[in-house]
């Protein structure tokens, strides 16, 4: 189940609330790539519905409209006069059926602003713009027209269509425009700053390549929010009272009879405003529930709110307990749309969940200027929760020429499936969330410690003499009788080093004002020391066939790996140990155990097993972790002839 757009609460009260959703998490600034930009102003504000000025209001009209008000503009680094810029949203398939048959009759956007710090006022210079409609951002415009916005920056312009453009079905169309700079301090793409969970359709932004004539796309979403671009639509056939749920959280484990609480994101899809909702929830094979929301305020096309479902519970345990939510009425009409939403739970038996552990791996660089903060808050969880909190810091190369020397390729999927960027952060590989958002981090530790799960694995390890290979043995536990046949289940080995270094990091915190835990004091290159810096992932998601085809409830399934220690480690006596328990088909972390070095223990074999005291026996010689030589010279060494063990200098 995504998770990326709610928190999971565990507070229960009674009945069905609404709170507003607002898309209020803003995106911090982020290395990829680098932008320039300035703020708008706090009263910008997106209007609710836009009309063709032009036009009769014969027809119903609405605003299609992707992202919330306008936060900053932006311009790339490097730009020069008379560089030209494209910025679009994206009316996917499922848009386009909606609104099929309906006409686009104004392409709306906002105006950037000249980035000229001695100015007292705001002023956009870029004045030229031509708005488009295209199925294909590489390919022919269906709708190509020019022009002239106002000076003022941030200011809402409507560019009405001289012929309307009819949807269709089934197709995604892009909807944006593209201008030209005055000078190199034009910031011509206004932004929302807003984080929208997976969602890309709204950050799509270009330059144009003279060596290719051709515009070069790319999507800022994760990093920037979503364009400020909307359409205005007119049409007879309108969606009216439709209503889709986008998300939902819940607990992933549940016991038996216990009261929890469920949200579900929903949003208007919708030209009228929505004032109520009946929602009706069903889990596995109980009578469904439902009761009717209504909203002091109604909400307009585009926007969200978050129901609370208070005090669900289930009689009957099991796995993967199927869940659906639907919005099955809006304004006390049947919704025009499938507003159905569907995931599976567990429910324990009571006595049966296991302590859950909380696994956060932290994609960071050494090249990367944002990441010193989340470096500092996650090094701040790992102090604040040091039982129960796993921090993996997994180093990645920003570019071929900016390659972090703690990088290892044993970590490269989860870079590539877990990260677009630098900084990121996945907890157990289910929930994505910026190391900077401590607050959240917060918030998801209180939610998953506090939970008990079906799943346990606990390890113990033993470093050989030579230090060269680590035998981990663990246990597995499941909470009832599991089917593993499919090898669904599997276990994944990682191994991080802790005080590692020193390296150097770059700091674009320093010399900028705010809480930045003191990173704003420091030089924009710190030499440091790095923790809990992954070094070895043996296994991904898992380890094939690592544990058994069938489980027993509650009954330990025992195992044992031996890893041979890679070369990046710097010093085994800073090294850890986890072992991950995951799901392959979701690729989730279900519960984790973790080996702290101190714990870890070292065999004696290799210079011990000695039975007899005899001084006509071979002399042998050996280094100080236990690994013989033959031929000692340049330093101490163990002597050890029969029973008599000496330490000399060569």
């Amino acid at each position: 189940m995504k998770k990326t757009l709610l928190s999971v609460l565990l507070a229960a009260s009674v009945g069905l609330s609404a709170s507003a959703f607002g898309l209020q998490r803003m995106l911090p600034a982020a290395s990829n790539p680098s932008f320039v930009s300035a703020r708008a102003p706090e009263a910008v504000e997106f209007p609710a519905a836009l009309k063709a000025p032009s036009r009769a209001d014969s027809l119903p009209t609405m605003d299609f409209n992707l992202s919330s008000t306008p936060y900053q503009a932006l311009g790339f680094n490097g730009q020069t006069n008379g560089d030209r810029f494209s910025s679009a949203i994206c009316m996917n398939e499922a848009n386009t059926t909606l609104f099929a048959g309906n006409q686009i009759t104004s392409i709306n956007f906002y105006t950037g602003v000249a980035n000229i710090q001695t100015s007292q006022q705001q002023i956009n210079y870029v004045t030229d713009y031509t708005v488009f409609l295209t199925y294909d951002l590489q390919g022919e415009r269906l709708v190509e027209q020019k022009f002239t916005a106002s000076h003022k920056a941030f200011a809402l312009q409507t560019a009405v269509l001289d012929k309307p453009f009819t949807i269709e079905p089934g197709k995604e169309l892009y909807i944006g425009w593209e201008c030209s700079l005055k000078s190199s301090n034009d910031l011509t793409i206004v932004i929302d700053g807003v984080n929208h969970g997976d969602d890309i359709d709204g950050g799509w932004v270009a330059n144009f390549d003279k060596t290719k004539n051709e515009f070069v796309w790319d999507n800022i979403a994760s990093y920037y929010g979503f364009n400020c671009i909307s359409a205005t639509i007119e049409g007879e056939t309108l969606p009216v009272n439709a209503v889709n749920i986008s998300d939902m959280a819940a607990p992933s484990n549940v016991e038996v009879g216990a009261p929890f609480r469920m949200q579900a994101l929903i949003y208007n899809k919708a030209s009228n405003n929505i004032e109520n909702i009946e929602l009706t929830y069903t889990i596995g094979d109980a009578q469904p529930v439902s009761d009717v929301i209504r909203f002091n305020e109604g909400f307009t096309f585009g926007q969200g709110y978050v129901i609370n479902i208070e005090n669900a519970s289930y009689d009957k345990a099991g796995t993967d307990v199927p869940v659906k939510c639907v919005v099955t009425k809006v304004n006390g009409e049947a919704n025009t749309i499938d507003g159905s939403f569907e995931f599976t739970m567990n429910f324990l038996a009571p006595g049966t969940g296991f302590k859950a552990n909380m696994v956060t791996e932290e994609i960071t660089s050494t090249y990367c200027g944002y990441c010193p903060l989340g470096l500092s808050y996650m090094e701040k969880m790992t102090e604040n929760h040091p039982d129960d909190f796993f921090l993996v810091t997994v180093h990645g190369n920003m570019s071929a020429y900016q390659r972090d020397p703690m990088t290892t390729s044993s970590f490269s999927k989860v870079i590539s499936n877990y990260s677009s960027g630098f900084p990121a952060g996945v907890i157990n590989r289910s929930i994505s969330c910026d190391p900077r958002d401590i607050e959240s981090y917060e918030d998801y530790y209180t939610t998953i410690t506090s939970s008990l799960v079906p799943y346990y694995v606990g390890a113990e390890c033993e470093l050989s003499a030579d230090s060269t290979t680590v035998t981990v043995k663990t246990e597995t536990k499941f909470s009832m009788d599991t089917d593993n046949s499919t090898d669904r289940y599997q276990l994944a080995y990682v191994l991080t080093e802790d005080h590692v270094g020193p390296y150097n990091q770059s700091n674009y915190y320093s010399g900028q004002t705010g809480d930045l835990d003191g990173w704003d004091k420091k030089p924009s290159s710190v030499s440091m020391l790095y923790d809990n810096v992954g070094r070895l992932l043996d296994g991904f998601p898992g380890v094939a066939k690592s544990l058994p085809a069938t489980f027993t409830a509650l009954t330990a399934a025992e195992g044992t790996r031996t890893i041979t220690i890679p070369t990046n480690v710097s010093n085994v006596k800073n090294m850890n140990v986890l072992v991950y328990l995951v799901d392959t088909n979701s690729g989730e972390i279900l519960n984790a155990a973790r080996v702290k070095s101190a714990d870890i223990k070292v065999s004696t074999t290799a210079i011990t097993e000695v039975e007899t005291d005899n001084t006509d026996a071979p002399v042998e010689y050996f280094n100080l972790q236990g690994v013989r030589v033959d031929n000692p010279s340049n330093g101490l060494f163990i002597r050890r002839q029969g029973s008599k063990v000496t330490k000399v200098i060569r």
